[in-house]
């Protein structure tokens, strides 16, 4: 061994040390001679294969640098060593497509880890802004991984952004003056329904609309010589989502597709089922090719309010239209029929169908004759408009701009397994509401009006339609009963695929919601604002822990309306009614006037959108927690170990609370300031949970009509409790309001 190191040192030095005065002739023969006839030398281990390949590789090198030099050439004689750490620099900043001197926009990420990982490639991420649909609470319990990812990028100077919809990303405040060199959208996804599956049409349509969407945002993000990025599996059924259909239909050409490998991406990690990457998949990169549409200017003044939706001179959209049945004897009319026969004309009117005209006719013949009559007095009829992309997809309607526009009892669908009630149909209405509120809002004309007629008792009224307009910069100014009479011959169909010709119910709470771009006060005739002590009708109020619901119910009373109100115990349904009989005739009242009531709502975890999913999403202007008790135990009030029961109850709850109030929103908590309740410390709790006190007020049971309150538990539950001589509301805010 010790002779094989040192005939190759010898051989090494005789190298690096060429005579300079030798000819190049000379020097090429014997290098040459030696590469092509080497010393035969036993290769015992993998050392010594090592060192005799790299003395091989070392010797191929030093011809090529003699044969330059022949040919005339400058050239700088460099060790492997040199060699390697010039590969290193050139290598950083750099990650497959991507390099730290680009501009990089990554939309739909999951917990982020794809994004950290570029970041930690590049070593800075100043350059980059990476977006997620869910909010970042929402964000943090689907992903444990998340928040470091989070952190990390923030660290390394990226923007990172929540609730932003790629359909709409580009009117983001944040993103709307940002172009980018790079969009990144790894492996989309519209969302996940247990009922469906992925080879379903209609899953696959939704795909489409999402991807769709999406390359109408980014195409206009995009610098000159910019291209997005696409992540996306090319086997059965993902291929059927045509995603280069879909990337010319938005003004964009295919110039590239390459191997996905996830092992060039150290430490991401798939988020969805989606996402199971096998040989087949292929991301997308596609180039911008100059079709892109200029933004929507939007305008806004101080208009002279004009009532109603009648008058000749507007022009009017309603969207989506669900016609009437032909086989009743007396004609059925849908509202755009019944507005042109009510004119007598309709050429200020544009009436659209999310289905194309095949579908609408056999679903619902009687449309056959109604688009007829529309037609035949002026009205412009168009199908298969998307109202989430109705401000941009269809030539007719961009340039136009409109007085009123008009939808009807707006639903996202039907589906056999899913409730009105289930979170997930809840969450796909809203998406749908949002998306035609950010389309109309580019529609409409600087007076103009967005009508929705929409049923406003439970489940319905938890869509918070006005939460959802007012993002889209749309506030209510009126909210005023629908009247099916109003309209002679109105017949509302269901649509969809499921009995497309049946009617559904109005409900008792059927509305008219009158929008406009400008913030005015509500009408005089409308609906007004009623106050009880620190409450008003136009607050959102979630109530907790109640015992006979009577605090609630005299809220209401007092609101004449309980649509802003839910109100939650608990108790199962059973247990209440037979601890406290006088709970089912206050539920029966809140039900009626529109209060949503929950059963089995444990404070500590309301926030959990595992445990309660309709809940968990809302946001409230008071949350309202009336004398909180942990139970009752054989034991005194004044025991330690009460009291750290009551302590852990109130400290659940205000963590809890802090994720559902809104930023200028209050918690309330009804309380005795006396000993032994005076050692619960609920300031100290409150302020741990992120809250703090505002104010300290009396509480007098005696501006609560009806009011009366129950000890709850299971011992003499329907029993009243002392409230002392100390009672206190005690009323705390955000730490950051």
């Amino acid at each position: 061994m010790g002779n094989f190191f040192s005939n190759t040192s010898e051989r090494a030095c005789k190298e690096d040390n060429i005579n300079k005065d030798e000819s190049c002739s000379s020097t090429v023969s014997s290098a040459n001679e030696w590469y092509q006839k080497p010393t035969p030398v036993p290769i015992r281990d993998s050392t010594r294969s090592n060192i005799l390949t790299r003395e091989i590789r070392e010797i191929h090198r030093t011809q090529e640098v003699v044969v330059k030099k022949r040919e005339g050439h400058d050239v700088e004689l460099k060790t492997t060593s040199d060699l390697q750490k010039e590969k290193k620099k050139s290598s950083e900043g750099t990650i497959t497509h991507y390099n730290r001197s680009q501009r990089i926009l990554l939309v739909g990420e999951g917990d982020f880890s794809f994004s950290a990982c570029l970041a930690n490639a590049f070593g800075s991420a100043t350059d980059m802004v990476a977006t997620s649909l869910d909010t970042e609470e929402t964000l943090l319990e689907k992903y444990s991984g998340a928040r470091k990812n989070i952190r990390q990028l923030q660290k390394l100077g990226c923007l990172v952004l929540h609730e932003v919809g790629v359909h709409d990303m580009l009117y983001d405040s944040d993103l709307m003056n940002m172009k980018f060199d790079r969009i990144v959208f790894n492996f989309p996804h519209a969302g996940h329904f247990p009922p469906l599956y992925e080879t379903d049409g209609f899953l696959i349509e939704m795909h489409k609309k999402l991807l769709l969407g999406f390359f109408k945002s980014a195409s206009k993000m995009l610098n000159k010589a910019g291209e997005i990025h696409v992540s996306h599996r090319n086997d059965f059924p993902y291929n059927q989502r045509e995603i280069k259909k879909l990337a010319n239909d938005a003004g964009l050409q295919l110039i590239g597709k390459v191997k996905f490998q996830k092992s060039d991406y150290p430490g991401t990690i798939s988020s969805s089922s989606d996402m199971n990457m096998n040989s087949q998949s292929l991301p997308c990169v596609i180039g911008n090719e100059c079709l892109n549409h200029s933004g929507e200017d939007l305008f806004v003044s101080s208009p002279d309010k004009q009532n109603g939706s009648t008058a000749e001179d507007e022009e009017l959209i309603a969207v989506p239209e669900k016609e009437g049945d032909e086989e009743q004897k007396k004609r059925n009319s849908s509202t755009s029929t019944c507005l042109a026969h009510a004119f007598g004309s309709a050429s200020n009117m544009v009436a659209t169908s999310l289905d194309s005209k095949v579908t609408l006719d056999r679903r619902l013949p009687s449309s056959k004759l109604h688009i007829f009559d529309l037609r035949r007095l002026g009205c412009l009829v168009l199908h298969e408009i998307d109202v989430h992309f109705m401000a941009s997809a269809n030539s007719k309607v961009v340039n136009m701009k409109f007085d009123r526009i008009i939808y009807n009892f707006p639903h996202a669908g039907h589906w056999r397994k899913l409730r009105e009630e289930d979170f997930e149909l809840i969450w796909r209405h809203q998406v749908l509401l949002s998306g035609f509120f950010k389309s109309s809002r580019k529609l409409l004309r600087e007076d103009g009006e967005v009508h929705v007629a929409h049923r406003d008792d439970y489940p319905y009224n938890t869509w918070d339609i006005e939460e959802l307009a007012k993002k889209a910069g749309l506030f209510l100014i009126e909210k005023v009963k629908f009247r099916p009479e109003n309209y002679p011959s109105y017949s509302n169909k269901r649509g969809s695929r499921i009995k497309s010709w049946d009617s559904f119910g109005f409900g008792d709470f059927p509305m008219t919601f009158k929008f406009s771009p400008l913030y005015k006060q509500m009408d005089s005739n409308a609906t007004t604002e009623r106050w009880i002590t620190h409450y008003s009708s136009s607050h959102k109020i979630l109530l907790v822990g109640e015992g006979d619901f009577s605090f609630s119910a005299c809220l209401a009373r007092a609101f004449r309306s309980a649509s802003n109100m839910v109100a939650t115990t608990i108790d199962s349904e059973d247990t209440l009614y037979t601890r406290l009989p006088s709970s089912e005739l206050n539920i029966k009242d809140l039900q009626s006037m529109g209060c949503l009531v929950l059963h089995n709502v444990d404070v500590n975890f309301m926030a959990s959108s595992s445990c309660y999913p309709v809940l968990a999403r809302m946001k409230f202007n008071r949350i309202v927690y009336n004398f909180p008790h942990a139970g009752h135990f054989y034991m005194r009030e004044n025991r330690p170990y009460v009291i750290q029961r009551h302590k852990d109850l109130l400290s659940g709850f205000f963590k809890s609370s802090r994720k559902m109030l809104k930023e200028d929103g209050e918690v309330h908590v009804a309380h005795r300031d006396d000993h032994p309740y005076n050692r619960w410390e609920i300031e100290e709790l409150a302020n741990e949970a992120g809250l703090i006190l505002i104010e300290k007020v009396d509480f007098r049971s005696s501006l609560y009509a009806g009011y009366s309150n129950k000890r709850g538990g299971s011992v003499r539950s329907n029993d009243s409790f002392p409230l002392g001589n100390f009672p206190k509301t005690f009323k705390f805010s955000l730490k950051s309001s």
